[in-house]
């Protein structure tokens, strides 16, 4: 209840979450991975079908990143991932083109 009346916090967090998610966007714009809108703290990523995106959730943890795969909310090619720090964000983002290069070929 304290972080909600602390209104620079709040703001603060606001703006870390709008400068994480747009980095994401902007660098999976450039290597051509979809991905849902939002005006959350996450993106969804977009794969083409069930089998990559559990692949591509699998090697993403192998790799320390811990996504979520959103089969069981009703969207099987789809992958979730949260806003971080700008240090978890560019981590997130160079493990996430590696994984996806790596699996180019099946998408």
């Amino acid at each position: 209840m304290a972080a909600l009346d602390d209104i620079k916090f709040l703001k603060e967090t606001a703006e870390l979450n709008e400068k994480s998610l747009n980095l994401f966007r902007q660098e999976f714009d450039k290597i051509g991975l979809r991905y849902t809108k939002s005006v959350g703290n996450f993106l969804m990523l977009i794969l083409p079908d069930e089998s990559t995106a559990i692949q591509f959730n699998n090697e993403c943890l192998e790799r320390g990143l811990i996504l979520r795969h959103t089969g069981s909310f009703g969207v099987p090619n789809g992958v979730r991932i949260n806003s971080g720090t700008m240090d978890e964000t560019e981590f997130a983002i160079s493990v996430i083109k590696e994984v996806f290069e790596s699996i180019k070929v099946a998408v």
